[in-house]
């Protein structure tokens, strides 16, 4: 008889299958360990991506808006838009940039208002005070054209993915 045969002959099957279940718990765990750190990990992914779909928003509400100053003008229901869209902004970027959102809002109504003032007086006002309202107008255009040059500067550290 080989060796090997006697050896399976003598061998307590038994005590193995008793050890293999003994090992199969705490790799079962290992597994649900494993497992639940992938979901951890997912759930904080989705968390950031969520922070930034919120933040990409507001982002391209307030350059929507510096755009409508330098062309549209007049349009006050899209200024409120802003103002509802960004409401949270100060949760989201903290108060520099709510501030600046504000900043937007008011230079923007003040260009509206200027605007609808000249529209109204165009052709009975003295031009002296046309010419006032045409360049606080101007002004606010003029900030508008800058602001939307350098606005992704101020947005730049909230919304920079590597930093997530």
């Amino acid at each position: 008889m080989c060796s090997l045969e006697k050896w399976i002959r003598e061998v307590d099957w038994r005590l193995i299958v008793a050890c293999f279940q003994g090992l199969l718990t705490p790799v079962i765990a290992g597994i649900a360990v494993y497992i639940a750190r992938q979901q951890w990990k997912t759930a904080a992914y989705r968390v950031k991506f969520d922070l930034y779909d919120r933040r990409i928003r507001v982002y391209e509400r307030v350059r929507e808006i510096l755009g409508l100053m330098y062309t549209t003008v007049s349009d006050d229901a899209r200024l409120h838009e802003l103002l509802r869209d960004t409401r949270d902004a100060e949760f989201l970027f903290g108060s520099e940039i709510k501030n600046y959102i504000e900043e937007v809002f008011q230079r923007a109504s003040a260009l509206s208002s200027a605007h609808q003032h000249l529209r109204e007086i165009l052709n009975t006002a003295p031009p002296e005070q046309r010419r006032v309202l045409a360049e606080r107008e101007q002004e606010q255009v003029q900030w508008a054209f800058a602001e939307a040059r350098t606005i992704a500067d101020r947005f730049k550290s909230a919304l920079d993915v590597s930093k997530l």
